[in-house]
Order: C-alpha cells, then sequence, then structure tokens
C-alpha cells in the first residue's frame, strides 16, 4: 500500500485571478493539532509498517501526487480517498461505500444522489467528473466554477443536466466551454485549480490544447490566455 501526505498548497504559490481566492474560505482556521509532526511521522522511514510506504510531498498537492501515481501505474494501481478531486481518475477507483473497486473510465460517468438534507450531490469517475466540476465549482476549495450556465446558477444538479447526454469527452469539454464563453467568463482559473497534475509539468492548459475543441473554444481560450489571470507570487 502506497500512502501520500502533503506539505505544499497551490495557494501558498500562486496568485490566481479567479472568481474567488482559492481556499479562501480556510483563511483564519486553525489547523488540527500536531498536523505538522503528524505528517513527518508518517512520513519517517523508521515507523513504516511492512504493508505500506510513504511519499511526502513538499512541492506537489498529495492529491497531485496520486494522480501521477495512477497515470503511472494505470491498471496496476488503485487510489482510495475520501477527497472527491480524485475521482477524475480514469483508472481504478475504490468506491467506500460500495465497497468495491471501479475499472477504469476513459470517458467516465455522472451520477446525482438526494443527501439526507434534501439536497443533490453528484457523484462519478472518470475526466467527465472534472468537467462536472468545472460547472458546480468545489467549495472544499473554495473555487466558483461557471457564474451562470443557461441564465441560471449551475450547481451540481445544472452540472448534470448540461453533461449528462455527452459522448465523449470531447463533447463534454465542448460544452462546458461553449457555456464558459457565452457569459465571457475565462475559464482558466478555475481549470487551474481544479485539474489535477497527471505528470510533471502537466497543466490545464495542456490537457485542453490535447482534446478536439471547436475552433470557437480554441480561439477562446487562446484569447484568455492572453489576459491577466495569473502571476507568480513567490
Amino acid at each position: 500500500m502506497h500512502l501520500t501526505a502533503d506539505t505544499s498548497s497551490k495557494a501558498g504559490r500562486f496568485q490566481i485571478k479567479g472568481v474567488k481566492p482559492y481556499q479562501g474560505n480556510r483563511t483564519g482556521k486553525d489547523k488540527p493539532p500536531l498536523l505538522e509532526p503528524l505528517r513527518q511521522a508518517i512520513a519517517n522511514r523508521d515507523n513504516w509498517l511492512e504493508e505500506y510506504d510513504v511519499t511526502l510531498h513538499r512541492i506537489l498537492e498529495a492529491d497531485d501526487g496520486m494522480i501521477h501515481d495512477a497515470y503511472r501505474l494505470k491498471e496496476h494501481g488503485v487510489i482510495w480517498s475520501d477527497d472527491k478531486d480524485l475521482r477524475m481518475t480514469p483508472y481504478p477507483y475504490f468506491d467506500k461505500e460500495k465497497g468495491i473497486v471501479l475499472p477504469s473510465e476513459e470517458f467516465g460517468w455522472l451520477t446525482p444522489k438526494i443527501t439526507p438534507s434534501g439536497k443533490v450531490k453528484l457523484i462519478g469517475q472518470g475526466p467527465l467528473f472534472f468537467w462536472a466540476q468545472m460547472l458546480m465549482g468545489d467549495t472544499a476549495d473554495n473555487v466558483k466554477g461557471i457564474l451562470k450556465y443557461n441564465g441560471k446558477l449551475c450547481a451540481e444538479d445544472g452540472a448534470y443536466k448540461a453533461l449528462e447526454k455527452c459522448k465523449d469527452i470531447h463533447e463534454a469539454a465542448n460544452t462546458v466551454l461553449d457555456g464558459y464563453r457565452s457569459i465571457d467568463q475565462n475559464p482558466l482559473p478555475e481549470g487551474w485549480m481544479l485539474w489535477l497534475l497527471r505528470w510533471p509539468g502537466d497543466n490545464f492548459w495542456d490537457y485542453c490544447m490535447s482534446l478536439n475543441l471547436s475552433e470557437e473554444n480554441g480561439k477562446y481560450l487562446h484569447e484568455c490566455r492572453g489576459r491577466d489571470w495569473f502571476q507568480d507570487s513567490a
């Protein structure tokens, strides 16, 4: 078993001019007691059990490190985490509620669930889940997502309805980017914060450029790239 921990933060290294400050909702909140000593203890080889080893990331966030491993191991690895962002992996994923390992999903799936409080919670797997997050955002990391989709607030139910009929990841990407372009919202800040890196040097821009985007969306992304949206804060 391989465990991954991190001491890094996207928010600490970059200034992103998006809809909301990345992880800005965590400002002023106390971290759990002894968090840093616990990280160091877990990463100390003398404390390892035979069943697992540990990688302590100081540059990447732990979820990026896990996606690195997923793309490296492919069918020989399984992601198991309570972090829903990791559902975007296209490789095997352990579903804790079902107690089973879900197979690889090159495209993916989405399913809306009703919570006990009556709210819609969107679950899924594969790259399709990433594009759903681009619409609905991620409240845990203070990422807003799209401001409005077809003139309405999107949220999880709207993300599902927008993507449920898409047949492949190219159609899903164009559906989301059509929405951003229609209200002239730059998708790059949201994508930069939500995209998990597949390998060193990877980023949301390179991922988008690998897709079959419409001519309109391709031109729009290049125009958005020239906007004042990103700067190194170091």
